[in-house]
């Protein structure tokens, strides 16, 4: 099972969870543009998408390295071979993942995904092998 994991500063408890389950084939990225080309390169059974990345001041992330960038890349590139993927967004942002959601309806939101109780909930719902 390969994960994608996109997030700015929580790396260290997503690979505590993902590792606690099995995932070892994990790829981590920070930002829109990095998590875009990867998607476009690359398969991928699990992607965990954030909203909020590296802010320009307080509270006002960039417009263009967002989750919801790469939402909007996914949708428009359902052809890419993400298309089966489970996508998990995990922002705590109530706005930003609402309209993650607007491009992406199957995907599920689960806030604060690193969180053990949020995780071990999540794979439970998933019932994904580790395989």
């Amino acid at each position: 099972m390969k994960v994608l994991v996109l997030d700015d500063s929580r790396k260290e408890q997503f690979a505590q969870r993902l590792s606690s389950v099995g995932f070892s084939n994990v790829t981590y990225v920070a930002t829109s543009s990095e998590c875009i080309a990867v998607l476009a390169a690359q398969q991928y059974d699990l992607i965990f998408l954030d909203y909020d990345l590296t802010y320009m001041e307080v509270d006002q992330p960039s417009s263009d390295n967002t989750g919801a960038v790469v939402a909007r890349w996914l949708s428009e590139h359902r052809m890419n071979p993400n298309h089966n993927a489970h996508i998990v967004i995990h922002s705590v942002d109530p706005y930003g993942s609402q309209y993650m959601k607007e491009f992406l309806p199957q995907a599920i939101m689960v806030p604060g995904a690193w969180f053990e109780d949020q995780f071990t909930a999540l794979m439970k719902q998933l019932d994904l092998e580790t395989s």
